[in-house]
Order: C-alpha cells, then sequence, then structure tokens
C-alpha cells in the first residue's frame, strides 16, 4: 500500500513540475460600501494606459488608485476610478472624464500644456462620488454557469481636491 502512494505521489509531483498550475488564494472580497455616497480619498498610484474590453469593444483606461481615510469605517480601503485615455488625442475632449478631473485637480490644459497625471494626482486627496454596482450586466444575466454576482464599489468621479497646489 504504501509503495503504491509513494509512487503515486511521485507522479503527482512530476506532472505538477511538467505543468505548474497557478494558484491564487482569495485574502478579501472586493469593496463594497452600501449607503455611502462620498469620500474623502488620497490617490495612491495612476497606472495605465491598460486596454480593457467594455462591450465587445477595446477600450484604453488609466487606473487611478485611492486610498480612503474618511469615513473611518473604511480607512484604507483601495478604491480603483476607471478613466477612458486615447494617446491619439490632440486635446481633451470637452466631454471626456479625464478633462473634468484635471480640471478639479487645478491644472491648466490650453495648447502647449503637458500633463503629467502622476505628478497631478498622486499623493493629493480629494473628495470622491462613488459608484455602487449591485448587479451584473445584462450579458452576464443571460450567460450560463456563471458564478454568482458580488457587489462592489468604484469611484465614480472626483467632486473636488483637498490638498494640493491651487493651480499648476
Amino acid at each position: 500500500m504504501s509503495n503504491k502512494s509513494e509512487s503515486t505521489e511521485r507522479l503527482r509531483a512530476m506532472a505538477q513540475a511538467l505543468d505548474p498550475d497557478i494558484e491564487f488564494v482569495i485574502t478579501a472580497a472586493e469593496p463594497y460600501l452600501p449607503g455611502i455616497e462620498t469620500v474623502m480619498a488620497q490617490c495612491v498610484k495612476v497606472d495605465g494606459p491598460k486596454r480593457f474590453n467594455v462591450w465587445g469593444e477595446h477600450r484604453t483606461r488609466l487606473v487611478f488608485t485611492f486610498k480612503v481615510f474618511e469615513p473611518n469605517a473604511y480607512f484604507g480601503l483601495m478604491l480603483p476610478l476607471f478613466v477612458e485615455f486615447n494617446q491619439r488625442w490632440t486635446y481633451l475632449p470637452r466631454t471626456s472624464k479625464i478633462r473634468d478631473l484635471v480640471e478639479i485637480a487645478g491644472q491648466t490644459h490650453g495648447i502647449g500644456v503637458r500633463i503629467r497625471f502622476r505628478e497631478l494626482f498622486v499623493n493629493r486627496v480629494f473628495r470622491c462620488k462613488l459608484h455602487h454596482v449591485t448587479e451584473p450586466s445584462r450579458k452576464k444575466k443571460r450567460a450560463k454557469n456563471v458564478a454568482p454576482f458580488v457587489p462592489y464599489t468604484a469611484i465614480e468621479t472626483l467632486l473636488e481636491r483637498i490638498t494640493g497646489p491651487a493651480n499648476q
């Protein structure tokens, strides 16, 4: 018996060495802040531009990561803000979210102005409006054999700059 179990273990070890599986341990749930509409948060990181598949189309977005410090119950919680961004733009479109964010951060955006997003946002504190996603998209509702939906919260937009230089 022990001989058979040893050989089985050796075979498993050899198979794993040839094709190791990718392992991920879930240690926390996605952030969900029910009943809270705004938070005070510090921008800790700006990533991107990253490509996302949105409704079957590839979109390029910047991902801002904010650390909540008010309300105190959610102190330290990290929340994302996704902003569409196209590097081929020659100006910031009037209706774009990125233009609104740049204005809130205190940056002008005229001809010849260079906007450095990390310099403009990282380590600055903003009052942020939240977006609660409480049900799956229609596409996911129609899909079969999908994991149960878990509600989550992300930052929808910035409302005002709390700290940082008055004008860049």
